[in-house]
């Protein structure tokens, strides 16, 4: 009895891991390539890593031994919701566009999300009339047409948008592109928690004392 109430003592110890971004690695030590969401259990993986693909060239890499091997296409819905998770507002309809300058509230988020995610399109001042710095990324979200639908927050000048924009006004379903990127996301490995091991520990050494108890007690029996 004394065995059981200290096992569930010990149990009640572990709480749920807070939720959080975590950055981790893909392919090579340090990469850094993927953004492990921890309140959805996703990997997703970094848009520098698809950047220029189209969706049709990413979608062929998804079977064994592909390049993108084990990764699938995020949905629109997974998609709003990782912009949401990070603070920005949700989308309704095609396009929201929110006229901030960068140290307005949505600027930090904005470089937060981009820390994580990297940007796929690159234009500084001086080649244009203003600096643009875009994170897009493709979805598996159709229109009636069949085109993909690309995701993503993007700062030009002093607006910050956040858009859900039809590949086809780009051309990206088949060409590739300075603008293309995908979303790309795989289930999270759910690795067991540091209490959990402590746990473990407590119970094998329960079970270890237990039997010494029990050796003992027949050593003076006999």
């Amino acid at each position: 009895m004394k065995i059981c109430m200290t096992i569930l003592l010990m149990a009640a110890t572990i709480a749920p891991a807070h939720a959080a971004f975590v950055s981790t690695d893909w392919n090579a030590s340090g990469d850094g390539l993927i953004t492990r969401d921890t309140t959805t259990s996703l990997d997703w993986l970094d848009l520098t890593a698809t950047a220029g693909l189209s969706y049709n060239f990413v979608a062929s890499q998804f079977g064994v031994g592909g390049a993108y091997e084990s990764w699938r296409y995020a949905s629109d819905t997974e998609a709003t919701s990782l912009l949401t998770e990070f603070g920005f507002p949700e989308i309704d309809g095609y396009r929201l566009t929110v006229t901030s300058s960068p140290g307005a509230e949505l600027g930090p988020k904005l470089s937060t999300f981009q820390s994580y995610f990297g940007y796929n399109y690159l234009l500084l001042e001086g080649s244009f009339l203003y600096p643009i710095l875009d994170s897009f990324g493709l979805t598996s979200r159709s229109n009636s047409e069949g085109t993909h639908e690309y995701f993503g927050v993007n700062w030009i000048h002093n607006a910050i948008g956040i858009h859900a924009i039809p590949a086809d006004c780009c051309n990206i379903d088949d060409a590739n592109g300075t603008h293309t990127a995908s979303f790309l996301v795989r289930s999270a490995p759910v690795p067991l928690p540091a209490a959990a091991w402590l746990l473990l520990s407590g119970i094998g050494g329960i079970v270890a004392v237990a039997r010494r108890r029990k050796a003992t007690t027949q050593a003076i029996a006999v």
